[in-house]
Parts: C-alpha cells; structure tokens; sequence
C-alpha cells in the first residue's frame, strides 16, 4: 500500500517536529512514513527554515554526560550508565578540555 501525504495531518506534524534540531530528517522521515527527500522538500515548500547541515547540536544526554565527566565520573561508569560505548563517550567528552585526546 502506497502512503500519500495529507496536509492536514502530515504538514501539521512536519511543523512542529522540524523545529527540534535533535531530531534529525531521517527521524523525522520514519516517524511520519516517508523519505527524507520527500520531508525536506515538503518543508521548502511550507516555507520552514532550512536545516544547517553538519553534526547535530549537543543533546541533553551528551551535556549530562560532559557534566558528570567534569564532576569526575570515569569514562567506563558513564559507558555502563548510559548503555554506549566506551568510545562513543571518548567521542562526546574530548572537547570538555579544548583538544581531542588519543587512546
């Protein structure tokens, strides 16, 4: 079955999920059934601002997890709390100190 796009419902959830940069186009794509290219022209044409690209902004997780770091919790404690990886933590805090540090 094809989905076709109603405005009434599709383009009212575009515009208020668009406006969250933590939530990015392919998750907004699988949220409302259609694919990315599809999303972002139909927020073109609704006139939405464009989406810088690049690396998401910092989420709350990722700022709660360089505060805790700063408070001194182990890059392994933090790995297990939050259910990542080791290395996805050595990624999030290397910019707590200004330079990225070598494991």
């Amino acid at each position: 079955m094809r989905a076709y796009w109603k405005p009434s419902v599709h383009d009212a959830r575009l515009k208020r999920l668009w406006p969250n940069r933590e939530i990015s186009v392919q998750a907004i794509s699988d949220i409302l059934g259609f694919g990315e290219r599809t999303i972002q022209k139909r927020a073109r044409e609704l006139g939405l601002d464009p989406r810088p690209s690049g690396r998401a902004p910092e989420n709350k997780r990722n700022r709660e997890i360089v505060e805790k770091f700063k408070q001194g919790a182990s890059r392994e404690a933090l790995a297990v709390e939050y259910g990542i990886s080791v290395k996805s933590i050595y990624r999030i805090t290397p910019s707590v100190y200004g330079k990225k540090e070598q494991r």
